[in-house]
């Protein structure tokens, strides 16, 4: 007996009946395993660059250290810090003075705004504000439109309120007044007196 074709029949049948079971449950499922399709996003429009900002316009400051004795007439165009020792007059009209806390200071003061954390002996005008510091001190007059003293400041002398001088307005060309002209209408024209028709004599 070939007993090769009985063993190749048998394991045909085992594989038959093996893909029996395992093919119909995936003819019910056939697309079970595959991913679902998405639809293809679109590209998101970009929002146009914004312009960077301008940097800010720094104002410029001078800074007088300690090692510095002023005799004399401290005038300029610029904001400045006094920490050094000043003999004299200071005249900083449309600028910011700084009195730092090493300051010694005996002149006459004259500025925009003046800050003091240090010691002043002298009279202090300021066109906006003066403020003393708690750790500044004034021997005085002081005459501004503003004025604040902190606690623990030291102001000996006397203190006159002023009101702030009004912004001046650029005026602008006055325009010259013209005197109204006066318009007469036409006269209509003259209609011509009309020709007196000729006379014609009656035929006897």
């Amino acid at each position: 007996m070939d007993t090769s074709k009985d063993s190749k029949a048998k394991q045909s049948g085992s594989l038959k009946g093996w893909a029996g079971r395992i093919l119909p449950g995936r003819e019910k499922q056939p697309f079970a395993d595959a991913p679902e399709s998405t639809p293809p996003s679109r590209p998101q429009a970009q929002a146009p660059p914004q312009p960077a900002p301008a940097p800010a316009r720094l104002r410029k400051e001078n800074y007088l250290g300690d090692t510095f004795v002023i005799r004399g007439e401290l005038s300029g165009s610029q904001d400045v810090t006094i920490d050094s020792r000043v003999e004299g007059k200071i005249d900083l009209r449309n600028q910011v003075l700084r009195v730092g806390s090493q300051a010694r200071i005996q002149a006459d003061i004259q500025a925009a705004n003046v800050i003091v954390a240090g010691s002043v002996i002298g009279d202090v005008v300021a066109q906006d504000r003066v403020e003393i510091t708690p750790a500044g001190s004034v021997v005085g007059s002081i005459r501004s439109s503003r004025i604040s003293i902190a606690d623990g400041a030291r102001l000996k002398g006397s203190v006159e309120m002023v009101k702030a001088a009004p912004k001046v307005q650029a005026s602008k060309p006055a325009v010259p007044k013209t005197a109204p002209v006066e318009t007469k209408p036409a006269a209509a024209p003259r209609a011509k007196p009309s020709k007196p028709s000729p006379i014609t004599k009656a035929s006897p």
